[in-house]
């Protein structure tokens, strides 16, 4: 954290002067979502998503590719909108199995290559697809298959808390990346006062 005497407030990886926080409009109405990647394989890539910078879950991902594959490949490291899909198959199947808490589907947007990537239920890289999946326990993946536990609880943890800020009209942001990634994407994004 910047050591300059002001008071900051920590947003995950970005670190923003309390002050311009709490006279910017603007600022307020932004939630961030993280996800740090910590561990990928030829399989799998294991990662924890943070809220506003705290805790919330594990994720997984479909492993890295150099050139994409459709299904198989993980989405490119940045920063992305996420909104509400109140579309499609799977958006269907949630309403049935999470009928008091679903009001869509979190989709990633604006992702390079990449269509209808969400965020959801699953157990290991068979039910990605190119998505994330989210769980409240993960195995070590360089030992074994990538796999996450308890994925439904998790997800009706953290899925309200996203939902109900993108109702509020809220922007609901997700920074992703391996750490150097992270540190690139922090250094194009830090707000200055001017």
């Amino acid at each position: 954290m910047p050591n300059t005497g002001r008071s900051w407030l920590n947003l995950g990886v970005l670190f923003l002067p309390r002050n311009i926080w709490l006279s910017s409009p603007a600022l307020h109405f932004i939630v961030y979502l993280t996800i740090i990647r910590y561990s990928s394989t030829e399989e799998s890539t294991l990662g924890t998503l943070l809220l506003n910078g705290n805790f919330a879950c594990y994720t997984l991902e479909d492993p890295y590719q150099s050139k994409k594959i459709h299904g198989v490949t993980r989405i490119p490291g940045g920063i992305y909108t996420v909104g509400l899909q109140q579309s499609g198959a799977l958006h269907d199947a949630y309403k049935i199995k999470f009928p008091s808490l679903h009001k869509g589907m979190l989709n990633i947007q604006d992702v390079p290559g990449f269509q209808g990537v969400m965020l959801h239920i699953g157990n290991s890289a068979v039910n990605t697809s190119g998505c994330i999946l989210v769980g409240d326990e993960a195995n070590n993946n360089t030992l074994r298959e990538g796999y996450l536990r308890n994925s439904s609880n998790a997800y009706e943890r953290t899925y309200p808390l996203v939902a109900e800020a993108i109702e509020a009209c809220e922007r609901v942001q997700l920074l992703i990346g391996i750490p150097e990634e992270l540190i690139k994407f922090h250094a194009f994004t830090e707000i200055r006062r001017v």
